[in-house]
């Protein structure tokens, strides 16, 4: 996959253990799987119990179906109905339950600030503590059980948004923080190490924007722009890098679509580890060989370590931890 760590150590009554950040060599191609029993778009998914559960989305009117499909067996069944019908919503898993939350029913009617709580395991939906701010077209993410719903767009007079909303599910309440650096809808959100992700959009335009929210801090920061500027994008994390696939790059007479699929690398790795008693004076430089699919940049990797690089007591057995950043 990516990486290789070059190391200078001088040590004194200590065992060094030397890892390089593993290689993966997997063989690229796509299978077609079984398909969807009702064709939708604008619709949302979630994972609970390694099922995933797809509801909502658009088919000549807005639609309230919950298909769940196995990968195991490579088969759907057909669960019970989200309550209302809506499309362009969101939604997130939390705790093995699905919180499907926001859309709108037609794109010429208001948005909804609806949320429902679907249980897999005994098939029910329950309403919810409705979002404060309605809108469609959001994205959401959770960090340490709370659902974070992000951007989306208001309708015809608050149009493009850049709120954020934090949903507590076992509270059942919400809690507005810090917005969003750029107001946004049509975009899509990851999340690596507790950080959220950000990315694409429209304002107004396809963005390129990729913004990262801390909860903790309850800040923002501005990161490296995703090559292709695009909106109604989706993304997903493996191995800490996000994988930000598809969207909408318009012109073409509103046929401007894309198929490109383009990483965001800012995944954590050990590679060093050192045992016994003394004293280590550590130098790391680590070089990327190799970028995954479509990626055009070139990273290079500011070194956050724990400990710090440099002289270092070590009694017992200390990991070293580098973590890679676009810069």
């Amino acid at each position: 996959m990516i990486g290789r760590t070059n190391a200078t150590i001088g040590s004194s009554g200590l065992t060094v253990t030397y890892t390089d950040y593993p290689t993966t060599l997997i063989t690229e191609k796509w299978t077609t799987k079984a398909l969807m029993p009702t064709s939708r778009y604008g619709l949302t998914s979630s994972v609970a119990d390694r099922i995933i559960y797809v509801i909502g989305g658009h088919n000549d009117t807005a639609r309230n179906e919950n298909e769940a499909y196995n990968p195991q067996s490579d088969s759907w069944t057909t669960k019970k109905s989200m309550m209302n019908t809506r499309e362009d919503l969101t939604s997130s898993a939390v705790d093995g339950i699905i919180y499907a939350i926001g859309g709108r029913k037609h794109y010429t009617e208001p948005s909804l600030n609806k949320n429902e709580a679907y249980n897999p395991k005994t098939d029910t939906w329950s309403i919810k503590k409705s979002m404060p701010t309605a809108r469609c077209s959001l994205t959401s993410s959770v960090v340490d059980g709370i659902i974070y719903a992000i951007g989306g767009y208001g309708g015809s007079v608050s149009r493009y948004l850049n709120i954020n909303e934090a949903y507590n599910t076992k509270a059942d309440s919400w809690t507005t923080k810090a917005p969003m650096l750029t107001s946004r809808y049509g975009l899509t959100s990851s999340v690596v190490d507790g950080i959220v992700y950000v990315i694409g959009g429209n304002g107004g335009d396809p963005s390129n924007k990729n913004e990262a929210y801390n909860p903790k801090t309850d800040t923002w920061s501005i990161k490296k722009s995703i090559p292709t500027a695009k909106s109604s994008l989706t993304s997903s994390v493996v191995d800490g890098i996000i994988y930000a696939i598809g969207g909408y790059v318009g012109d073409a007479t509103y046929g401007g679509v894309t198929n490109k699929n383009e990483a965001y690398i800012i995944g954590q790795f050990y590679f060093k580890e050192l045992k016994g008693t003394g004293t280590a004076t550590v130098n790391i430089d680590v070089a990327m060989n190799g970028n995954p699919p479509n990626v055009e940049h070139v990273y290079t990797v500011p070194i956050d370590l724990i400990p710090t690089i440099g002289t270092t007591a070590v009694n017992g057995t200390i990991k070293y931890k580098g973590k890679i950043t676009n810069i």
